[in-house]
């Protein structure tokens, strides 16, 4: 499914089902239908989260982008036959749903970004950059960029880690979640971040 186009005409005051019922197609996996249902209905949808999000998110992520991704995430659970709506009020359900889950999701990773402060402020800002320029150009968006920084990292444990951390989870804690010792994880820690460092040079 590719990206949204942009709205260039007036907003749409309730959502738009175009001819046909496209629910169906849907829920047998048609991607083409949705990517058409949302393409329909973005102005809606932008309008619904620009409202929701505040001046410093708008900063950080906008409304655009984030309709890209729940494009992404729709997408993928059409394709995977994981669409259950029965209506189209239970679809919309499940497409704000995915939205507010994104929006939690960049906004709590940009947000600690943003205040990272000591050791770990170098890489922070390098991977906001990283993010910042992937969901300006890049085809899957920030998502992504931390899937490819990710897959870079070839120890289940050190994803984890990454993951857990740009989440706003203090090493302490993780290190107390899996089971390791504080001075441990702040090591691994610290091999990730050369690891990524390493990798980003390598691009």
């Amino acid at each position: 499914m590719g990206r949204l186009a942009n709205s260039t005409g007036p907003e749409p005051e309730r959502p738009v089902s175009g001819s046909g019922d496209p629910l169906d197609r849907i829920r047998t996996g048609d991607r083409d239908a949705a990517a058409e249902f949302l393409t329909r209905n973005e102005a809606l949808i932008r309008r619904r989260y620009r409202q929701k999000m505040g001046r410093a998110m708008r900063r950080l992520c906008d409304s655009q982008e984030l309709v890209s991704t729940i494009a992404r995430r729709f997408d993928k659970m059409v394709s995977d036959g994981e669409v259950r709506a029965a209506s189209e009020p239970q679809l919309w359900a499940l497409i704000f749903s995915i939205g507010d889950h994104a929006l939690a999701d960049k906004g709590r990773i940009l947000q600690h970004l943003e205040r990272v402060e000591g050791p770990d402020s170098d890489a922070a800002r390098e991977w906001r950059i990283r993010f910042a320029r992937a969901e300006r150009s890049g085809p899957d968006g920030m998502e992504g960029e931390l899937d490819s920084m990710l897959r870079s990292l070839e120890e289940p444990i050190d994803r984890q880690i990454l993951t857990m951390w740009l989440m706003g989870i203090e090493l302490q804690v993780i290190a107390a979640e899996l089971s390791m010792e504080p001075a441990t994880a702040r090591k691994r820690w610290e091999r990730i971040r050369s690891k990524l460092r390493v990798s980003a040079e390598q691009e």
